[in-house]
């Protein structure tokens, strides 16, 4: 019997970071400042089962992330993500109490206010060990997730996941504009489906929801993570077991990734500033930052 091909034609692999490799911490956010995100509302494009739209609620302490997925099935796991993530946090530690002050026994079975694990290192996230969670990755499968508090604004409840296709369509969210937009690993998938009109048309969203917070002292913030050209042949065969025979828009790509640079200047964005090269063979790839300065 032949091998059923599981169809990936928007990129929505199951388990996609497994297969980037199994870090605790995505390398991809190793590269930026911690500061680039730290009270800010972000935006996560193409968030598959949420590990680095949960990394930056967490480590990078975002007011808040929204992680949005072509894939209903990409974004239940997500969810299951943020409650098993925090469900292997570990209690704040208890304050030293001196003599005449509350004891501690008061204090006992609370839990944070704020769970980051991060550690600083010139402004970038570094160094903290890959396993850093505080209790065994199987508890919450023998014992069931701890309950998520529900009067405060720090991880998990500063993460939200949504199914929806926001290259074409946005999302409700997207009223309130974003800080920091950040699109991984998705430009060829919008490209390859919507053609060149269409990444132009992906590029203009994420403009006009930057353009709702950004200012000359405080730009908006474009993390574009863009697949070279070179894959654009498996994402094209791959998004054509979709189409009909007869449709070959494919066929009609003339705008190259080297060239999306100056399609964001002529949207008002800033030279891009490569805060990295992260990755290994195919997926060796250049992180880079663009900012959108208004006011």
């Amino acid at each position: 019997m032949p091998r059923t091909e599981h169809v990936t034609p928007y990129g929505n692999y199951k388990g996609y970071y497994t297969k980037r490799g199994n870090q605790t911490s995505d390398p991809r956010l190793k590269v930026l400042s911690l500061n680039l995100f730290k009270g800010k509302r972000v935006l996560d494009i193409g968030c598959n089962e949420g590990s680095v739209t949960c990394e930056i609620a967490l480590r990078y302490e975002a007011q808040e992330v929204v992680g949005v997925d072509i894939d209903a099935e990409l974004v239940s796991r997500a969810w299951r993500h943020r409650r098993e993530v925090w469900s292997l946090q570990p209690p704040k530690p208890l304050p030293r109490v001196a003599q005449g002050d509350t004891p501690e026994e008061e204090n006992m079975g609370k839990y944070p206010s704020d769970c980051s694990l991060r550690s600083e290192s010139n402004g970038c996230a570094t160094d903290q060990p890959e396993n850093d969670v505080y209790f065994p990755e199987c508890f919450p499968s023998l014992f069931g997730p701890v309950p998520i508090p529900l009067q405060h604004s720090v991880f998990p409840n500063n993460v939200s996941f949504h199914q929806n296709d926001w290259a074409n369509q946005g999302c409700a969210a997207d009223e309130l504009g974003y800080n920091v937009v950040v699109a991984f690993s998705v430009s060829k998938w919008i490209h390859v489906h919507g053609g060149d009109d269409g990444i132009k048309q992906f590029f203009s969203r994420v403009r006009q929801v930057l353009a709702t917070r950004a200012t000359k002292e405080s730009p908006g913030i474009f993390l574009l993570e863009a697949q070279p050209w070179a894959g654009y042949h498996s994402a094209m065969r791959k998004a054509n077991l979709s189409r009909p025979k007869e449709q070959k828009p494919l066929e009609n790509l003339k705008l190259s990734p080297d060239e999306f640079p100056n399609v964001l200047s002529e949207l008002g964005f800033s030279k891009p500033h490569c805060a990295g090269i992260v990755g290994e063979g195919g997926f060796k790839r250049s992180i880079d930052i663009y900012e959108l300065h208004l006011g």
